[in-house]
């Protein structure tokens, strides 16, 4: 019964991506991507859960490079936490970096000092921080001055 339920959220996600198309409406577009590789991980199929999977990050990716260019770094920032998230949680520890230096970024570029020293402070921001460097290479007093919110 379940499975029959995947099957028919798939057979609507390919109509969807042919209208989406039409629309050029990348933000739904992505959602729909997501939704049909977790079916399709659901249904214990991981190879086919990459592809939609990898367009929605390359879909993504162009829509911030668009955000960016149309200085909409609000959009960019809330693109850029839900990837953060995605990849801690994964513990993608380079992407994660990555996705927390173009917060980093767009704060800096809105002059949110304020917004910067509550980012560095994060227990998140520290976690990457932390697993970025390693134990062996970490400047604790450095690492302990941007948790206490110094920059």
């Amino acid at each position: 019964m379940q499975k029959q339920s995947h099957y028919n959220v798939l057979m609507l996600t390919n109509g969807l991506f042919k209208e989406l198309e039409k629309l050029d409406n990348k933000v739904v577009l992505l959602e729909v991507q997501l939704v049909e590789s977790r079916v399709y991980y659901a249904l214990g199929n991981q190879p086919k859960a990459w592809a939609p999977y990898t367009s929605a990050r390359t879909s993504a990716v162009s829509s911030g490079m668009l955000y960016t260019e149309d200085k909409d770094f609000d959009t960019v920032f809330s693109s850029s936490i839900e990837a953060l998230e995605g990849y801690n949680s994964r513990e993608e520890t380079r992407k994660a970096t990555s996705a927390l230096q173009y917060m980093l970024l767009d704060k800096i570029m809105l002059n949110l000092v304020d917004d910067i020293n509550n980012l560095i402070s994060s227990k998140t921001s520290y976690e990457v921080f932390w697993q970025e460097l390693g134990s062996d290479n970490v400047d604790h007093e450095g690492l302990l001055y941007l948790k206490s919110g110094g920059i």
